[in-house]
């Protein structure tokens, strides 16, 4: 099986997040699908948590009805109809027959399907020919929170190069929060090394927090900046149709 490694670019604004909620998804190049992937992450996932084997058929439901609001008309003849009562249906006992592609509805069948851990996810995901994991584990990753996602999943995002990683969280960290942060910046600043223990200890609050409103100091800038580049250094029934 061939690795891929397929990295987000910040420059790119592949992901737009606005007021706390994802406005734009560009990778997603089908309109329908882009819909349903907004609608599904701010409306239906956050929702959900936990084993999703305990909840599948709620959610399978829910992520039908959104669809349904979402699409309006194009809903009664779209394909998407057919795909997702084939997976309301089997996730109460029937064969899933719908093709496997690497696109959302895809996704969202894999992580319904066998998605209460990421390995299981995916070794399912390899064997329907899947490709691409993204769009799969950002909802795991919605469904389960950062906090709960074990340790041999995050290092694989976080062992990437420190500068990479920095520029992901600071174009989140900046649309979250309403400001611009220097990379260049962040690189030249001189952090202690100190045990990932005691910098969450030390720092929890500042992360768990909104920051105060920047009022043009820099000296507030750069001690985001700061903390930014610390962490990154110590881091480890058979339904109805509808």
């Amino acid at each position: 099986m061939a690795s891929y490694n397929i990295l987000l670019s910040p420059d790119a604004e592949e992901i737009i997040t606005s007021n706390g909620k994802i406005s734009k998804v560009s990778s997603i190049v089908n309109n329908e699908e882009n819909q349903l992937y907004i609608s599904w992450v701010n409306n239906v996932l956050i929702n959900f948590n936990g084993k999703v084997s305990s909840a599948s058929a709620e959610l399978a439901d829910a992520i039908t009805k959104s669809a349904i609001d979402t699409l309006g008309d194009k809903w009664a003849n779209s394909s998407i109809r057919t795909f997702l009562n084939q997976l309301r249906r089997h996730v109460r006992g029937e064969e899933f027959t719908q093709p496997w592609d690497n696109g959302v509805l895809s996704s969202i069948a894999a992580v319904i399907s066998k998605g209460d851990d990421w390995e299981t996810l995916l070794s399912f995901m390899q064997s329907k020919r899947m490709t691409d994991y993204r769009i799969a584990f950002s909802f795991y990753g919605m469904l389960n929170g950062f906090a709960n996602l074990t340790r041999d999943f995050t290092d694989i995002l976080l062992n990437q190069k420190s500068i990479y990683v920095a520029e992901i969280y600071r174009e989140f960290y900046g649309q979250l929060h309403g400001i611009t942060i220097d990379i260049n910046k962040m690189s030249n600043i001189e952090v202690p090394k100190v045990k990932h223990e005691e910098f969450i200890k030390k720092h929890h609050e500042k992360l768990v927090s909104t920051p105060k409103e920047y009022d043009g100091d820099n000296v507030l800038r750069e001690q985001q900046c700061k903390e930014i580049w610390e962490f990154f250094n110590n881091s480890p029934a058979v339904p109805k149709k509808w």
